[in-house]
């Protein structure tokens, strides 16, 4: 979970497993969960993360902060 000036939202970092059968359907589900809930889901790939840190927290941040200009 990330917060940020009031706001909230899941960071979900996917790895290989989800590829694995069935658990595209258990993602979606708990997604719609926490959507139910007021809290979005944001997914990024393991490689992504891994590879590409600050791409992945400016992407979050504008997602968290539409109106402030981030830059990688």
């Amino acid at each position: 979970m990330v917060f940020c000036q009031g706001k909230c939202l899941i960071l979900e970092v996917d790895g290989q497993h989800h590829a694995e059968a069935g658990q595209a359907i258990r993602d979606y589900a708990s997604d719609r969960v926490l959507l139910r809930s007021g809290v979005p889901t944001v997914c990024f790939t393991a490689q992504d993360y891994f590879k590409r840190p600050q791409t992945v927290v400016s992407e979050l941040l504008s997602i968290l902060m539409p109106n402030v200009l981030v830059t990688a």
